[in-house]
């Protein structure tokens, strides 16, 4: 099963931000090892694609960003990709998760078990461009990985 430094999950309605930020990340990594849906239709064309996403996730994936909104709660796929990631908040390996805040509504309400928006850290996508979140992630990705990527020059 394939490898990913890091995995994007998302709501459709935040797929312009993360596309771009897909494809900043690719800029210092190699498009096979970000796992964004984008980079790997052909692979996702497949029967039980809810239990191989969750294996990718849960298991496959150094570093999981969780882009949040409002849809996200709602969302079929992304409900099925928070059971992967609700099991790795549960066995306390919290630094394997990052948190972008995608809605400009308050997020402190969002329905996810497992997510405590008044007491977890995020980083703003109001407050900063796709260029500085990608750098944020490239930064927490070094922080837990053993192998450093330098942000400072992506394009």
């Amino acid at each position: 099963m394939q490898h990913f430094k890091i995995a994007l999950t998302f709501a459709g309605e935040s797929r312009d931000l993360v596309e771009q930020i897909a494809f900043t990340l690719a800029n210092k990594f190699d498009k096979e090892e970000i796992l964004y849906d984008g980079f790997h239709e052909a692979t996702f064309a497949r029967p039980q694609l809810d239990v191989y996403l969750q294996k990718l996730y849960h298991d496959c994936s150094e570093l999981i960003v969780v882009f949040l909104c409002d849809q996200y709660s709602q969302k079929r796929w992304c409900g099925i990709e928070w059971r992967a990631i609700r099991d790795i908040l549960n066995n306390f390996n919290y630094e394997k998760i990052m948190y972008i805040k995608v809605s400009k509504e308050n997020i402190d309400d969002l329905t996810l078990p497992g997510f405590y928006g008044s007491q977890d850290g995020y980083i703003d996508a109001n407050t900063h461009t796709p260029q500085q979140i990608s750098e944020l992630i490239i930064e927490r990705y070094n922080q837990i990985s053993h192998t450093s990527v330098s942000g400072a020059s992506i394009q």
